[in-house]
């Protein structure tokens, strides 16, 4: 059964103001929570078939597995927008 996970914020390295994503917030259907998800486990996730996708000023789009230097990471499909579809969206902190 192929799953999926609305993502509903971001959690940046260290507090930074920049583009280190290290996890994920996720709306999880299953256990009607959201959850902090490492982006190396959503990775592994879309490989294996569940699809991640952000919904942001009435735009869905769907999470994909990008490469820079040998480095995967996650990024939205291209929507026209030069800005990064994970960055508009809310940071958290989790203790």
């Amino acid at each position: 059964m192929t799953k999926g996970y609305l993502v509903v914020g971001i959690i940046l390295k260290d507090g930074s103001r920049h583009e280190h994503i290290t996890h994920l917030v996720c709306w999880n259907p299953f256990k009607k929570s959201v959850e902090e998800t490492s982006v190396r486990t959503v990775i592994a996730d879309i490989k294996s078939g569940s699809y991640y996708f952000t919904h942001y000023n009435n735009y869905t789009v769907n999470l994909e597995i990008g490469s820079r230097n040998g480095v995967e990471y996650v990024k939205t499909e291209p929507d026209g927008s030069v800005n990064d579809n994970l960055l508009k969206l809310p940071t958290y902190v989790f203790s």
